[in-house]
């Protein structure tokens, strides 16, 4: 009998942890389905975090700020370029770059034409909890910004 009643709140227990975890998935997938407003994505200026697939040293050095206009202003560690964008339905498209052409180290180059690589690259976006999200199609993420204004103590 005593089995039964260990079983029994076993089985609750792990119904418990099962809800929670549940709980936590909608949570997220709302986040993400979300969508995004223009106002919310030229409200900061946005500073990187991380790109997805490399390591660099210059992640604080780069930013977007999408401004009201439909234009994006990106300051690389090295240089500055600017273009149009278009958001619709968390679709993100921006269109080609003019830029600077200051000629730095080449880790500094290979690193703008990462950047590059991946706003063109880039089909979708999500923010969450002042994070900016640039991905493909399928979800996956290319690189990671962080609302400036937050990591400044503003």
């Amino acid at each position: 009998m005593k089995s039964m009643g260990a079983f029994g709140f076993f089985m609750l227990f792990l119904a418990g942890i099962a809800l929670v975890n549940l709980r936590g998935v909608g949570e997220r997938k709302a986040a993400a389905l979300a969508v995004v407003t223009k106002a919310e994505l030229i409200t900061p200026e946005w500073r990187l975090l991380e790109f997805a697939d490399s390591t660099n040293d210059f992640a604080g050095d780069v930013r977007l700020h999408f401004q009201d206009d439909d234009r994006v202003a990106v300051a690389g560690p090295c240089n500055r370029f600017n273009g149009q964008f278009e958001l619709a339905d968390n679709r993100l498209t921006v269109h080609t770059l003019a830029g600077t052409r200051r000629a730095c180290g080449n880790e500094v180059m290979q690193a703008e034409t990462s950047l590059l690589d991946i706003l063109a690259a880039t089909d979708k976006l999500s923010i969450q909890e002042r994070t900016l999200l640039l991905q493909t199609t399928d979800g996956k993420t290319l690189a990671r910004f962080v609302a400036a204004a937050y990591t400044e103590g503003e």
